[in-house]
């Protein structure tokens, strides 16, 4: 398409300007109809590290006819199927002991694509990513997820109202004035 009158044409900031308003006002709406939701059936699980997913120990509703995968009689939950339920509150994980996980502890390990990965023997992963739902824990809180990450480096996931934010921070030492 050829244009004669340039000055007729929109700019990019413009077009820009646009967008963000187009995108606040879609936010505006959506998060107005957006609620946390409380379940009456809340279903509980426990993660079976061994096959690294959540056994399903309580079952209640109507999902479990379609969700988790049926192994020795047992049902279990991969963990993105956990992470959803967990997120819409229709899943209690609990550890081997019975105390519950919450989302914040959940941890990913990731892996770049390597001529030499075995998923039998993955060796260390490229990053720790830690999923954030919420408020970003404090300095001191990720000094101490830090630690326990080994020497890995860690990444944030924040997730807000369906958008998801990633953060990585290096140490930084202020000099203490006088």
């Amino acid at each position: 398409m050829e244009c004669e009158d340039w000055d007729s044409l929109s700019s990019d900031s413009v077009l820009l300007e646009q967008d963000l308003k187009d995108e606040e006002d879609y936010n505006n709406t959506s998060n107005s109809s957006f609620k946390l939701e409380f379940r009456k059936v809340t279903s509980v699980a426990r993660w079976n590290s061994g096959v690294g997913m959540a056994e399903v120990v309580e079952r209640k509703g109507q999902l479990w006819t379609t969700t988790g995968i049926v192994r020795s009689g047992k049902l279990y939950c991969s963990i993105e199927e956990t992470l959803f339920l967990m997120e819409i509150g229709a899943l209690l994980l609990l550890r081997e002991n019975d105390e519950s996980i919450s989302l914040e502890t959940i941890w990913y390990d990731v892996y770049l694509p390597n001529g030499k990965f075995r998923k039998s023997s993955p060796g260390d992963p490229s990053y720790v990513l830690s999923l954030i739902r919420g408020q970003p824990p404090s300095k001191i809180e990720m000094e101490a997820i830090e630690r326990q990450c080994g020497g890995i480096p860690l990444k944030f996931c924040l997730v807000e109202h369906g958008r998801v934010s990633f953060y990585s921070f290096s140490k930084v030492e202020l000099p203490v004035l006088p």
